[in-house]
This record gives structure tokens, C-alpha cells and sequence, in this order.
């Protein structure tokens, strides 16, 4: 008998472990994944925050703030529960449905409000809704995180994009590409069905203070789809969904999405353009909550309407906010933009965020549009004392570039993935590698781009590859550059271009080599760059790759007679620091010498004129951007505007006495940019800048009022000054543009319905010239440029200022705008433009 032993213990341990299997084996497939949208019944907005919760059963929870919700379900439940404050109660019977994916209609409850008692020190209201709102306003500061003495917590965010309804018959498709059509999501807007192209998720660390005031976000963890890098520059293609889905901070004054910014409904001024009523009193978790409506008072404001849950005590915190653009609201290209977030109280009483759902619908109709969202959840917090080397470096650190991706995801993720978002990365990653595509992609960016691209070079761009002006007739340009795709810490552009009047080359080239091993481009750059150039250029114009040779060009108005040939090496360091603080040194040797009907004419009896003018420049740049973010090609930066000013303060220093230089000189130049946020009355662009030049210099090397200057932007030049018309060696510069959005001609009802809006600006400019620098005094100097009636076309400044006045319609036709700019004084000079008109072309939202 003792050899039954063994087996009678074999056998009992074979029976634990099947009736462990057949546990789990029930636990893990006995499943069921319901997903969906707690919807109301007559307005079919989702509802914030629904509670969901399995009849008969412990466990629930609850639907995010845009209504959404993913649970997942034991065969043996057999009904789901569905509760909102306000709304009456819905059985969901789980035996009768075959659909995992469900829309939940809930009808409201025909309740009358109880009374809502506000107390506001000091004054009385009759509204009730008026003194609650006073009173969020009021403690808004002192709930807001920031406030903490000292908090980390992690950050995830996903986002996505994708067409939303595209009308294409899958089965006239080629094969390869029916697979991208195959992948849609049909929960995000209910009814619809969405093919997603775009997913990018990131995890991060954030660190905060508040005396002093320090922020550092650490992203530890990136994943994101990519199309073919030889065409796109997929770094920009993030950096522009991050700037149109921005974190949304409903305690901020502002709220700046789509590159526009919105009042927030508890802004300090919010009650002048918002309306407030008291929708419901709520209890929800045990806590007591006012919920208070609010909309625009004038319909076409870009504003929000929505709800927002109020602490019924004395902190007056927002715990949940529900709004959307309202929908007569001027703006373009989007149909719906809906924002929920949900806040907790921290234990020291500051509102911290839990999770906060962003999305937009884009386009002029729900049918084949645009659907953008994102998700972001925020978990992990701590209030332990944070070291002062976690704010060292740049702000925001992007630490997966070095680590890799470490990151486990599954683990990571507040919410998993769903299959359709799973399936987004390996479609797009099969797409990019598919020739036909990348074919009509190489189309699209010759098109939009101007250049060819042959992947570790490209040549244009197109536009500069003819032209003709007056001194060398036709010109022929070829140009090139390279790619990231050659190295991403090396880069070198050049042209060549030859005029059939003049007879002569000229040539461009630029070579540039990081010194930190990092990226050239992509910040904190630091980067050493060589330049020489030997071209002719109208005065003014300064060392550049697009030196304004462009085919367009050729066609202006006011086409320049006089001309500079100029022969330029430049020497250049820059260096940029974490806080947004960069230093660039340059060393520039420029040769000049008169073309065209330009000449150097001095006031000796012989010679009377003078070959050139040559000068050896030392110049140190400083440069504050803080928060600055921009795209990049190559080294060209385009910034994106925030809230911070930019600062810059500029010396430079004339060599002589080498080189054939006998210019001497030191100049100080100082220029403040700022962007200042008005909403609901738009965003105005404010630039002052001032200087002084020491030294007794020719008067081409003084200072001018930039005219045509190679930056595009209406702060960037003066368009009713003719070239060289005033030169000043001390100088002050104010320019002001206003885009209103709407905000006057909403009022007008006509104007209203046409959905135009005004544009403003206005520019100074006031130079003082000293005695040592003015010909018409020192007869050492080279003699004002005068036309061809004898007449000097180059003033020196009285007392009064040179003014220009701006003013347009924009978005006429949703795509045009008309601008009348009007020279207000200095009319009396000659051949001088008193007004002018333009027509241009803007896509804005």
C-alpha cells in the first residue's frame, strides 16, 4: 500500500492546481469589456462625472468629465446602474444587450432648487449667482497648487488625432491600404465613426515650489508615431499639436488653445463678459457642491459656456468645470470644442488637478472632419521637500532621449490603450514604410516647401530660382542645404546665382557644427557657425540665405535703383542656458562698395568719391526668451508666442585700423517684444526698442527704420518709409498690432453676421543725429544720397516723430485680409507714399 502513497499525493495536488486554473480560468475570460457615453437625453452633451455602479454587487465607479467610461464586468453581473445629479436613475439589463460599446441617454429630473445662501463681505447682491462667482474669484488664488509650499506628483498625457466619417469605399482601396481603414474608433463621438493618424503619449515628473516659484517638468517616458523623417519634420508636427492642445488651468486668467486665447469663467474680469446663474445644488461622495451655469453675454465672443461645481463653504473651490465653445462664437475651422476637468483637495486646502479631457472638432461640417483630444491624468502626488538640483537645467527636460524608452508602459498608464489607439503605431509605422506614399508625401513637400528633396540634401527653394531686378537682369539661383537625415550636429546651406545684365557670380555659404554633441537645433543649442557671402543687395539688407531675391519680389511697387555690392565673412558663437538665457557672440567683416545709381560722394574737392566702405564688427547679443518654444528647420527658428516678453540688449564694437577698416565705433541697441493677451478682445503684439551709436561713422552704417526687412511680421518694418529716408544715431522705435478677433464688429450687427474682424497698428520712430555724424555740418563725411533732381532723398529728423497708422478687416471669406496703412506725418517730404493698401492671404481659426 505504501506505493499508493505517492500517487494519492500526485493525485491531490493535481486537483489543487485545476481548481486553482479553473478559478482563474473564470476570473480572467469570465469577462465582459463595456465601454461607452452617459449622454443627456435632450441635449446630447456627455455628462460629467456619472456614477456607474453594478447592481446587486459592491463596486462602481465613475464616468471621466466629457461622460466616457470603460469598465470591465463578471459574467454573473447582470445589471449596470447609471446615476447622475439632476438626472433621473438607468438600469442597464446586461442579458438583453449584445453591443459592447453603448450610449447611455439619461432624462432630467423636473427638481426645483433649494434656496442658495452666499454671503459676501462687505456688499450685497441681489444675485446670488453673482456674489458666488465674486466669491471664487476671490479665493481662486489661494486654492490654486501652485500655492503649495512644495509638490511633485506624475503626469500622463495622451493625445490623438484623427478624420472623423471619411467618406472612402474601402473595397476600391489598394490592398495595402485598406488595413488604415480597418482601425476605427466609434466610441469618442458617439454616431461616428473615427480613423485615428496620430497618437503621441507622454509620462512625466513634476516638481513645484512656491516661494520661490519654480516649476520642472522631467518627461521620462515618449511614444508617438512618425512618418518618414526625409520629408517631415516630425519634432514640429508635436511641437504644434502641444501648442493647439495646450494643459488647460481653468484658476489662469487665460486659456490659450488653438492659438487663441480664452477668458476663463473665473477670470479676475470674467463678470463683465460673463453671465452667471445657479443651476442646482449637488451631493456627490459626501460632499456638497453648487453647480453654477455660466455663457457668454454677447453670443459671438470667443468665450465658453458650461458648468462649474462650487464648494459649498467658505474656500469657494472649483472641483469640476464642463464647458464648451459657444457655438456662434468667430472662430474658424472648428465645429465643437469641449473641456472637462476634475480637481481634489489637497490636505493643506489647495485644489490639485486629478484629470482634465480636451477635445476639438475641426472643419466646416461634422462629415469628413478633423478629431483631436487629449487626455491627461495626474497621480503619484507627494509633499515631501524637493532638492534645489531638481530645478537645475532647462525647464522642461526631456530625459527619454538619453534613457531610451525605460519606461514600462503597461505600468505606467493610468488607462490602458484601447485596441484602436494599439493599433494607430504599428499602421502608421507600416505606412511610412510604404514607397507610393512616401511618393505623393516627396509631392506635397516639394509643393509646400519649395524644395526637392534627395534626402541628405535638398535644393531650392523654388521661388528663389529666378528673378530680375534692374542691376542684373535675369538672375539665376541655385541653392541647397542639408538634412537631418545627413547629421543633426552638422548643417551647411549655399546658393550660387548669376545675373545675365551684370555678368557676374555671386555665392552664399554657411557652415555650422554643434559643441555640445546634442542636436544644433533643438534647445539648449550651442553651436559654432561659419558664413561668407559676396552678392548684391539693396542697402539695408543683411547677411542671410533669402536675401529678398524671391521671384515675387521682382514685381514690388518701389523697385530699388540704388545698390550695395558686398562682400561679407562672419564668425559666429551661441550659446543657450536652461532658464532661456543665451549669449551669441559674432565677428563680421562687411565690404561695401556702390552700385546702380548709388555712389559714396564726399565733400573734397579730390577725389569726390570714395571706393567702398569697409568695417571689421564685434558683437556681443544677449538674449531672455523665458518659456520660449518654436519650430525649427535646420537653424531657422519660428517662435511660438506665449505670455513672457522677450528681451535683447545688443553691443557692438567698429575694429579699425586692420583690414582696411577705418570705421570706429560702439553702439548699444535694447528691444523688449510682448505679447499681451486680451481675451474676449483678442491678442496684441508690442515691440519698443531703442539705441545709440558713439563714434563719427558714414551715414549708411547708422541707424535706418528697417525697411522690407527679411523677417516676416507687421512689427518687423515701417512700410511707408522709402528706403534710407531717415538716419539717426540716437533712436527710440514703438510698434503696436492688434488682433481684435471680432470683438467690435461682433457688436454691429451687420458685421456680426459677415463674421469679419478688425485689425489695428500703429508705429513710431523719432532719431536724433549729432553734429559729428551729419554731413551737411562735418564735410569729413559722405554726403546724404540725393535723386536725380538734386534733391536729398536721406533726412535728418526734427522734432516731430515719423508716425504710421493701421488699420483692416480680417477674415473676409475666412482666408483674406484688407489693410490700409497711412502715413500720419513727414507728408511734405518729396516723392513720398502717403497711404497704401494691401490684400493678403491668412488662414486663422
Amino acid at each position: 500500500m505504501m506505493f499508493l502513497v505517492p500517487i494519492i499525493t500526485t493525485i491531490k495536488r493535481l486537483f489543487i492546481i485545476a481548481v486553482v486554473l479553473g478559478i482563474l480560468t473564470s476570473l480572467g475570460f469570465a469577462q465582459r469589456n463595456i465601454k461607452g457615453r452617459v449622454i443627456d437625453g435632450k441635449t446630447g452633451k456627455g455628462i460629467p462625472l456619472a456614477s456607474i455602479s453594478w447592481s446587486g454587487h459592491h463596486g462602481g465607479t465613475s464616468a471621466d468629465t466629457l461622460g466616457n467610461f470603460n469598465i470591465t464586468l463578471r459574467d454573473e453581473f447582470d445589471q449596470i446602474a447609471f446615476r447622475a445629479v439632476g438626472y433621473e436613475l438607468k438600469l442597464v439589463d446586461l442579458n438583453m444587450i449584445q453591443d459592447s460599446v453603448l450610449n447611455i441617454l439619461l432624462s432630467g429630473k423636473e427638481n426645483q432648487i433649494g434656496e442658495v445662501v452666499v454671503h459676501a463681505k462687505g456688499r450685497k447682491y441681489k444675485d446670488p449667482a453673482l456674489a458666488l462667482i465674486e466669491n471664487v474669484i476671490a479665493h481662486k488664488d489661494a486654492n490654486h497648487i501652485s500655492r503649495l509650499k512644495h509638490i511633485q506628483y506624475e503626469e500622463y498625457e495622451k493625445s490623438q488625432f484623427g478624420t472623423v466619417d471619411l467618406k472612402a469605399r474601402v473595397d476600391k482601396l489598394p490592398r495595402k491600404l485598406r488595413f488604415l481603414f480597418e482601425n476605427k474608433d466609434t466610441i469618442s463621438i458617439p454616431g461616428s465613426s473615427i480613423l485615428p493618424f496620430f497618437l503621441e503619449e507622454n509620462v512625466s515628473e513634476v516638481y513645484s515650489t512656491f516661494k520661490p516659484s519654480r516649476r520642472k517638468k522631467i518627461i521620462i517616458g515618449h511614444k508617438v508615431t512618425e512618418l518618414n523623417k526625409r520629408y517631415i519634420n516630425n519634432a514640429n508636427i508635436q511641437s504644434y499639436f502641444q501648442d493647439q492642445f495646450r494643459n488647460i488651468d481653468i484658476y489662469e486668467n487665460n486659456i490659450q488653445l488653438i492659438s487663441k486665447s480664452f477668458l476663463s469663467p473665473i477670470a479676475g474680469n470674467a463678470p463683465s463678459f460673463y453671465k452667471y446663474s445657479i443651476k442646482d445644488t449637488l451631493v456627490h461622495n459626501g460632499l456638497k457642491y453648487i453647480e453654477l451655469y455660466f455663457e457668454a453675454k454677447s453670443k459671438m465672443d470667443v468665450l465658453f459656456k458650461g458648468s462649474i461645481w462650487i464648494s459649498d463653504d467658505d474656500r469657494y473651490a472649483v472641483y469640476y468645470a464642463d464647458m464648451e465653445l459657444g457655438e456662434e462664437a468667430n472662430i474658424n475651422w472648428v465645429n465643437s470644442i469641449n473641456i472637462g476637468l476634475e480637481f481634489e483637495r489637497h490636505p493643506a486646502g489647495q485644489m490639485i488637478p486629478k484629470r482634465s479631457n480636451l477635445q476639438i472638432l475641426f472643419g466646416t461640417s461634422k462629415a469628413n472632419a478633423l478629431y483631436g483630444k487629449k487626455e491627461t491624468y495626474y497621480s503619484k502626488y507627494k509633499d515631501d521637500p524637493i532638492s534645489d538640483q531638481i530645478f537645475s537645467g532647462i525647464p522642461i527636460e526631456k530625459r527619454y532621449i538619453d534613457q531610451k524608452d525605460t519606461v514600462q508602459w503597461d505600468r505606467v498608464r493610468v488607462v490602458p490603450l484601447t485596441q484602436t489607439e494599439a493599433n494607430t503605431y504599428t499602421n502608421i509605422d507600416s505606412l511610412s514604410e510604404m514607397k507610393s506614399v512616401n511618393r505623393l508625401i516627396a509631392i506635397g513637400y516639394f509643393l509646400v516647401r519649395s524644395y526637392y528633396n534627395v534626402g541628405k540634401f535638398e535644393f531650392g527653394p523654388l521661388e528663389y530660382t529666378y528673378s530680375f531686378n534692374e542691376i542684373e537682369g535675369s538672375r539665376i539661383r541655385l541653392g541647397g542645404r542639408t538634412t537631418e537625415l545627413l547629421s543633426n550636429k552638422f548643417f551647411f546651406e549655399g546658393y550660387t546665382a548669376y545675373g545675365t545684365k551684370d555678368q557676374k557670380l555671386k555665392y552664399y555659404l554657411n557652415v555650422a557644427h554643434t559643441l555640445n554633441g546634442q542636436s544644433i537645433v533643438q534647445f539648449p543649442a550651442h553651436y559654432l557657425s561659419a558664413t561668407v557671402q559676396h552678392d548684391v543687395m539693396e542697402p539695408g539688407r543683411s547677411l542671410g540665405y533669402l536675401k529678398g531675391d524671391g521671384f515675387f519680389q521682382s514685381f514690388r511697387r518701389n523697385k530699388p535703383t540704388k545698390w550695395l555690392w558686398n562682400d561679407i565673412y562672419r564668425l559666429e558663437h551661441l550659446i543657450e542656458f536652461g532658464n532661456h538665457f543665451s549669449v551669441k557672440t559674432t565677428l563680421t567683416r562687411h565690404e561695401r562698395k556702390a552700385a546702380g545709381d548709388l555712389s559714396f560722394v564726399t565733400s573734397n574737392a579730390s577725389p569726390d568719391t570714395i571706393p567702398g566702405i569697409n568695417t571689421n564688427d564685434v558683437q556681443l547679443t544677449l538674449r531672455w526668451a523665458p518659456g520660449e518654444q518654436f519650430y525649427y528647420r535646420n537653424l531657422v527658428r519660428t517662435q511660438i508666442r506665449n505670455k513672457f516678453p522677450i528681451l535683447t540688449l545688443q553691443y557692438n564694437k567698429g575694429l579699425d585700423g586692420f583690414w582696411n577698416a577705418n570705421q570706429r565705433y560702439d553702439a548699444l541697441r535694447f528691444k523688449i517684444f510682448k505679447r499681451i493677451f486680451m481675451a474676449p478682445a483678442g491678442t496684441a503684439d508690442m515691440e519698443l526698442s531703442a539705441g545709440q551709436i558713439w563714434g563719427s561713422l558714414y551715414y549708411p552704417l547708422l541707424e535706418m527704420p528697417d525697411i522690407q526687412a527679411d523677417k516676416s511680421g507687421p512689427l518687423q518694418n515701417f512700410d511707408l518709409i522709402a528706403n534710407m529716408e531717415f538716419v539717426a544715431d540716437r533712436f527710440v522705435k514703438f510698434a503696436y498690432y492688434h488682433h481684435w478677433d471680432g470683438y467690435i464688429f461682433n457688436r454691429i450687427p451687420l458685421l456680426q453676421r459677415l463674421k469679419w474682424r478688425e485689425v489695428t497698428g500703429f508705429k513710431f520712430y523719432y532719431g536724433k543725429l549729432s553734429d559729428r555724424n551729419n554731413p551737411n555740418i562735418n564735410k569729413d563725411l559722405l554726403q546724404f544720397d540725393r535723386d536725380d533732381q538734386g534733391i536729398y532723398k536721406t533726412q535728418v529728423m526734427g522734432n516731430q516723430p515719423y508716425m504710421e497708422g493701421i488699420v483692416g478687416i480680417d477674415n473676409i471669406f475666412k482666408i483674406f485680409r484688407v489693410e490700409y496703412k497711412r502715413r500720419l506725418t513727414y507728408l511734405n517730404l518729396p516723392n513720398v507714399s502717403r497711404d497704401t493698401y494691401g490684400v493678403s492671404l491668412h488662414l486663422n481659426f
